[in-house]
């Protein structure tokens, strides 16, 4: 699945808040998930490479990361 497929699937099945950075050619991707919609998942989109970085999950107030890791899991 390349990027524009797995965007599309995202904002087909989920709420998406995408923040385009306006002088650098990264954006903000916020995935709403679970049964009440209170599990958010950020998402790095480095534009002039065309890779995605999974990063860490929030929760209301409280932000952990996901699986003990440090930093972000890019995606191709």
């Amino acid at each position: 699945m390349n990027l524009r497929q797995w965007l599309t699937t995202l904002i087909q099945h989920k709420s998406v808040f995408v923040y385009v950075a306006p002088e650098a050619p990264l954006a903000v991707i916020l995935v709403r998930f679970g049964p009440r919609g209170l599990n958010y998942r950020m998402y790095l989109w480095h534009m002039d490479s065309d890779t995605v970085e999974a990063g860490q999950w929030l929760m209301k107030t409280k932000i952990w990361s996901d699986h003990c890791s440090v930093g972000f899991q890019n995606y191709r």
